[in-house]
């Protein structure tokens, strides 16, 4: 009886010290994957799939604008440069995910099914 109670404490333990290491793990490869995507000099502006495995990208490289295409296997190709002027260009707020989650779930209603 005492032998079963400590081996479920045991695992009780060794459960919380796997998700402790799961949760380290986690924000470690998060810090780091943010350290490899923040650029000074580069950024994504804009990125249109016109295809299975192909894509249309804006890149502001310094101050200017780049159109560039690719896909999957013919890799990136260089097409022209755009003027600002050109461009719709406008700040997205962050939004948080109980905002997100009541605008989806407005209006949705649940239907109950009667079971015959």
């Amino acid at each position: 009886m005492i032998k079963d109670i400590i081996e479920i404490i045991m695992l009780l333990i060794i459960f919380g010290g796997v998700l402790l290491l799961t949760y380290y793990v986690t924000q470690k490869m998060a810090m780091m994957s943010k350290q490899m995507n923040f650029n000074k000099n580069m950024e994504i502006v804009e990125v249109l799939q016109v295809g299975v495995g192909n894509h249309i990208y804006i890149i502001k490289i310094g101050e200017s604008y780049h159109l560039f295409t690719g896909g999957q296997k013919q890799g990136l190709s260089y097409c022209k440069q755009i003027d600002e002027k050109e461009l719709q260009l406008s700040e997205i707020a962050p939004v948080s995910f109980a905002e997100q989650l009541s605008h989806f779930v407005k209006g949705k209603k649940v239907e109950k099914y009667d079971q015959e």
